[in-house]
């Protein structure tokens, strides 16, 4: 019980010290803006604003299980992004999360996704990045904890380098003996195109882990597509030739009218990226793993074609197939769905779909339902189910078990309340059940926006 005091203590006193921070930063930011609005500036010169944007967010689930145990959560998420606009100077990004578990257990942890500093400045071709961040997608690194330093060789190119270390991300702990470093060359031209490429070395311990490139391009073509895609490819002597391509990710999206689409993806490689899967989940508390599937199989492709007949109805029929090579898996599925807006004059949005499931671990045939509504200030959800996805652990082998559970019902009502332009809550209910003892969770959220 003291324990449980104390925790819950600390715990106070960090939802306050945010609530603090926030108005503390809000006051600051506005008396630095009346300041900076007394100085004349050089006509053509960079704005001299300094600007505090952000949210904060104080989430609470419960869930209660058939069996009489339940666990819940608690948790407070502050986003601040504060300095200058991009190309004048200084800015700073923080985006921290303390969350309270109870669930046989009691732990407080803090989360950090992103705190760092960044400076470009239009008539410098340097810019320069410190602190934690994420390079998923840049560079293809993960978690980052120490610089990116860059410079424009002209308007729509740059090189630049990083070095740092893997920061933990539920915790403020890091690991020095896990150093990450590469370069990268990026463009970005008109009409959205872009592309990047990168060399990235991992070592632990003094030892090389990996060399690979990272490359990622965005081309639309015509007025009416768009590509995208990524890879990676292993450098290191000591992977096969047949395993260097380690990862691919291909999607293209075609329109041939206003009315019909197509819709293409292909992906190939490594498995579980289980440091990514964490740090997504952490970030939406109250969501479920029904889209599981893309952290789990080693291989996914499909096609998906969209029609809209008549207006405020859209039809569509997607295909695709996934494996999972290391366990010999293949399965495939079959969805069919339709939706529709402002349906039958009444300000309804309606929404379903049909999956047919066939192969070696498929789940069951499955299907989703929702209906939504907005009453002016208030908008409302009823969504209903009958799919199951989790991702477990086996505790002897480390290695990720997919868990489905089939004719699984699940019944939800969301009701999301705007308060005011800065503050809103958010409501939902969540009951399972499939024929025997039923599961209810139930989702808090308040938002605040500076």
């Amino acid at each position: 019980m003291h324990a449980l005091k104390r925790r819950s203590t600390g715990y106070l006193a960090s939802v306050l010290a945010v609530l603090f921070l926030g108005r503390w930063a809000t006051a600051s930011a506005q008396t630095l803006a009346e300041t900076t609005q007394e100085v004349p500036s050089d006509v053509g010169s960079p704005t001299q604003e300094f600007f505090l944007r952000g949210s904060y967010y104080a989430d609470w689930f419960r869930t209660t299980y058939g069996d009489g145990v339940s666990s819940s959560q608690l948790s407070n998420r502050l986003k601040l992004e504060l300095g200058r606009p991009a190309g004048d100077g200084w800015r700073g990004l923080l985006d921290v999360r303390d969350r309270l578990d109870n669930g046989g257990r009691l732990s407080n942890v803090l989360i950090v996704y992103d705190a760092r500093l960044t400076y470009e400045d239009r008539s410098n071709p340097f810019t320069l990045t410190l602190g934690q961040m994420g390079l998923y997608d840049t560079v293809g690194v993960g978690q980052l904890l120490g610089g990116v330093l860059g410079y424009r060789i002209r308007p729509a190119l740059a090189i630049g380098g990083y070095a740092g270390l893997e920061p933990e991300i539920y915790g403020p702990g890091v690991d020095p003996g896990y150093q990450k470093y590469g370069v990268y060359a990026q463009f970005y031209g008109s009409g959205a195109k872009s592309a990047s490429v990168s060399y990235n070395a991992l070592r632990f311990d003094g030892e090389s882990e990996r060399q690979f490139l990272h490359s990622s391009v965005l081309l639309p073509f015509t007025e009416n597509g768009m590509f995208y895609g990524n890879l990676e490819y292993e450098l290191s002597s000591r992977i096969a030739g047949q395993d260097r391509l380690s990862l691919l990710f291909l999607n293209a999206r075609y329109d041939f009218t206003r009315s019909v689409d197509v819709t293409a993806n292909y992906s190939t490689g490594k498995g579980l990226d289980y440091h990514r899967f964490l740090l997504e989940q952490s970030q939406d508390p109250g969501g479920n793993d029904a889209e599981i599937e893309r952290f789990y199989y080693s291989t996914q492709f499909g096609a998906r074609l969209s029609v809209q007949p008549i207006e405020q109805f859209r039809v569509f029929i997607a295909q695709g197939e996934s494996e999972q090579k290391d366990l010999g898996i293949r399965n495939h599925s079959t969805t069919i769905g339709a939706s529709a807006w402002n349906f039958a004059d009444l300000g309804l949005s309606v929404y379903g779909n049909y999956r047919i499931n066939r192969g070696d671990a498929s789940e069951s045939d499955s299907y989703r339902i929702s209906v939504s509504r907005d009453f002016g200030l208030v908008s409302w959800t009823v969504y209903y189910s009958s799919v199951f996805n989790a991702l477990r652990f086996d505790p002897v082998t480390g290695q990720p078990v997919l868990i489905r559970i089939p004719d699984r019902r699940t019944l939800s009502n969301d009701v999301f309340f705007a308060i005011s332009p800065a503050a809103a809550i958010s409501l939902e209910y969540e009951h399972s059940t499939q024929g025997g003892p039923s599961e209810n969770t139930l989702f808090f959220r308040f938002i605040y926006r500076l």
